[in-house]
This record gives C-alpha cells, sequence and structure tokens, in this order.
C-alpha cells in the first residue's frame, strides 16, 4: 500500500480543495477526535474529516476516482480516468455526484433511495462490496459511500447530511435501481482465446477501446466489484460489454474480494468464518456478473494479492477459495484464483489433488519477467492444462496505442469456453469439463 499523504496525487497531478464546492472548517465534532469541514454540493452538505481532499471532477475529468484513500469526488467520474494499473484496497471514501443518466446506468441494485423531504438513514447495510449508494432525491444527487474498516464513519457523514431548502430535486428511476434489462444476448467470458490481454483498474471508454484495436491485445481484464476493488467504473455497463465483444474483445472478469488474513489490507478473511466469506463474494460476483451481461458458464477471476504462507494464513485463504468455486458452481459460473506464483498458486499447487478442497477451474498467477508465456516452474505441467491458465507478465505500466495512452498489466492468455455449468442447487459435483482443443502458446 502507498503512504497516505495530506494531498491527493491525481493521474500526476496535485489537487488541492476542488473551489466548486463550498468548503468551510467548523469546530471538533463528537464523530471524529479531529477537526471536521462542511462540504457542499448541489444543496447537500456532508461533514467531512478536515484532512479529506476534495476533488471537483469536473475541473479533474481525468482525475482517477481511487477508494482506496480518504477523499470526497463531486461530479461524474470521467470515462478517461488517469489511474494505475492496480489499486488494492478500499477505505472510508464519497463520490456525490448528479442524478441523471448517467449515474442512472451505473447505479446498479441496491440503492437507498431517500425521497425529497427525508432523511438519510442513519445505518447503512454492511455489503460484500465495501461500498452503499443512496439517493439523496431533495438535493438530485447520488451517493456512493465507501469504507474499509469503520463503516460507522461514513454513516455519520451520510447521516448527518443535510439538504438546502432550494435545492433541485431529482428522482432515481425505479428501472436505475432493479438494474436495466440487457438490449443483447449474454456473453460468455472469456470464451475460448490465445493471445495477449490487459488490464487496467477502470475500464476504458468505448472509444479507448476503439484505438486500442491498433495494439497486440485482445483481451481486456475489467474489475467488476469486490470489497477490495480500489477504482470507480463509470464505464462498466452491460452495454460495455456488449459493445467490446461485438468488436472482437474477450473480456476477463476480475473481483478483488477480501484479502489473506496475514496481510494488511483493511477488508481481510476472518479464519473462523472463510467457507461463508468465500460464498458470499461469490453470491455478489455471480450477481454483478449477470447484471452486466456476463452469461452463464463464463469465467469470475478472485483477486488474492500478495500475502506470507504460512499454515494457519494459507488455510482460511483455501477455504475462502474452494467455497468460493463451490458457490460460483451453485450459480452457474466457472471459477478461477490470480495471485502471485508464491502465495495462494503455491497453495493451490500443493492441494491440487486434496479433495478437502475444490480447486478452480483455471487459474491467473503473476510473475512480473516479461515473458508472453502461460507456462511456468511453479505450476505443473498437468495442472490447469490445456487452455486454463493466464499469466500476468507485466505490472503497471503505460502504453499508447491508436494515440491513446491507458496504464495496465500485460497478460497472455490461454483459455477455453466450456460446456454450461447444470449444477444449480446444493451438492454441486466437481469442476465442469471444458471444451479443449489445441493451443497456441507463447
Amino acid at each position: 500500500m502507498r503512504r497516505r499523504v495530506q494531498r491527493l496525487l491525481l493521474g500526476g497531478t496535485t489537487v488541492g480543495l476542488a473551489v466548486a464546492a463550498s468548503v468551510t472548517v467548523i469546530p471538533m465534532a463528537s464523530a471524529w477526535s479531529a477537526p471536521t469541514k462542511s462540504v457542499t454540493y448541489r444543496g447537500l452538505t456532508v461533514n467531512v474529516p478536515r484532512s479529506w481532499p476534495v476533488i471537483d471532477l469536473a475541473k479533474t475529468p481525468k482525475a482517477c476516482v481511487r477508494f482506496d484513500r480518504h477523499a470526497v469526488y463531486l461530479g461524474h467520474p470521467g470515462s478517461t480516468q488517469d489511474c494505475p494499473a492496480r489499486l488494492i484496497g478500499k477505505t472510508e471514501a464519497l463520490l456525490i455526484e448528479p442524478i441523471d443518466a448517467t449515474s442512472a446506468r451505473t447505479a446498479g441494485t441496491g440503492v437507498v433511495r431517500v425521497p425529497a423531504g427525508k432523511k438519510a438513514p442513519a445505518s447503512l447495510e454492511s455489503t460484500a462490496d465495501g461500498a452503499v449508494s443512496v439517493a439523496v432525491e431533495g438535493a438530485g444527487v447520488l451517493v456512493t459511500a465507501t469504507y474499509g474498516t469503520d463503516r460507522a464513519v461514513v454513516e455519520r457523514i451520510v447521516g448527518g447530511s443535510s439538504v438546502a431548502s432550494g435545492a433541485r430535486a431529482a428522482t432515481l428511476t425505479t428501472g436505475a435501481v432493479a438494474g436495466t434489462a440487457l438490449t443483447a444476448a449474454a456473453v460468455e467470458v472469456p470464451g475460448s482465446f490465445a493471445g495477449k490481454g490487459f488490464d487496467a483498474c477502470t475500464a476504458p471508454s468505448s472509444a479507448s477501446m476503439d484505438a486500442w484495436l491498433s495494439s497486440p491485445y485482445r483481451a481486456i481484464g475489467v474489475y467488476i466489484g469486490g470489497a477490495s476493488r480500489g477504482c470507480a467504473q463509470p464505464n462498466l455497463t452491460a452495454e460495455w460489454v456488449s459493445r467490446q465483444a461485438a468488436k472482437g474483445w474477450r473480456i476477463f472478469p476480475i473481483y478483488v474480494g477480501l484479502q489473506a488474513p496475514c496481510t494488511s489490507f483493511a477488508n481481510r478473511i476472518d479464519p473462523a468464518n472463510a467457507p461463508a466469506q468465500g460464498r458470499a463474494a461469490a453470491d455478489d460476483a455471480a450477481n454483478k456478473a449477470a447484471a452486466l451481461g456476463m452469461a452463464r458458464g463464463s469465467v469470475i477471476i478472485e483477486d488474492m494479492e500478495w500475502y506470507a504462507r504460512g499454515a494457519d494464513c494459507s488455510k482460511a485463504v483455501l477455504e475462502f477459495l474452494s467455497a468460493w468455486t463451490v458457490r460460483l458452481h451453485e450459480r452457474g459460473y466457472r471459477s478461477s484464483v490470480y495471485s502471485s506464483v508464491s502465495a495462494a498458486i503455491t497453495d493451490l499447487v500443493a492441494n491440487y489433488s486434496n479433495a478437502a478442497y475444490t480447486r478452480p477451474d483455471q487459474i491467473d498467477f503473476a510473475r512480473w519477467d516479461g515473458v508472453a508465456t502461460v507456462l511456468d516452474s511453479g505450476v505443473p505441467a498437468s495442472y490447469w492444462w490445456p487452455a486454463q491458465r493466464i499469466k500476468q507478465y507485466a505490472g503497471d505500466h503505460k502504453e499508447t496505442h491508436g494515440g491513446v495512452t491507458i496504464n495496465i498489466d500485460s497478460n497472455q492468455l490461454d483459455v477455453a469456453a466450456a460446456v454450461p455449468v447444470k449444477c444449480l442447487g446444493t451438492g454441486c459435483p466437481g469442476s465442469p469439463t471444458p471444451i479443449l482443443g489445441r493451443r497456441s502458446i507463447g
């Protein structure tokens, strides 16, 4: 994790308090042991810790809306955010944007609606991905509150908010809250593909994806959710997925869930509840994949960052990942796990035939040696083979194609489509059988 600083570095630019918002420092509040300030946007006033930077997204459209740092973001996230490729972790932060067609497309399910004249709730429901959206309709704004270890902080901020009498109201439509119907057939992702791919913290705009058709890449990894997902996703919708698939892009969805208990991440696996947490993560991932138009039979990757392997820590991770796979199968999806070769991949290899754990259908391993191959000395040749592997061979660097620069990780894929998963209830049998064929390597 990067060390927290007083000012926020956004795409190479250091941004102070946004001038578009009314910001007033107020005396010590009972909610925090430090001074707070009031921030007003479109008639909604919230009190936040004074140390939180306030970023006006209308003035800095390339600013990266990142939830791994305390901050208040005002306005819609830009379609071409300048984000590091890998932001892992989530903490207390706010995104406040107007209620309009743009926010309605990405609002998703589970939005808490606060009709005009009503008070925002004093408590927020705990969610699998550490984020709650509240439509404050009296001010016509959608507030996304994220949290890591202290949900009470954002509860006090949201619950203590106020709406000015002259604020312009707007209603978040029922369709936006319930999720819009897909306008195209669901897409199995990533399907069968052998070749190069990239992943970026926030899904690029469609225009950027079109420009990158001139690149050597034809697959893209997108971060669909999770308690440790660090970036906002203004472009990632079912329509975006359908459009990229129609353009020939293969998509591999990544879910950044709870991390190993022996790490310093804010959101970690509880060893006593690892199986239940793995199932909950799988349910959330399956729901998000379905909302994005990703068909049953698709592979969803659980991102388990590096951890120091040890008996207790490794056991908790393996129990979490086993439950993740079993539950995804029950929901009709296939599973994969991303991790360093020296972390979860080593634990999975060591337990490949251990009946106590259900192994993932595929693996996505990281070894940043610059070699674009899915072969690796840390993974036996017969394991997850053939066509069940992705390798991330380069991390966090910028590339320019078609005049568009994106910060990416580079990957080599060798994966195959599968017979649709039939198991829909408890007692799901083993992994689904993929349709395998000869694949090119390198």
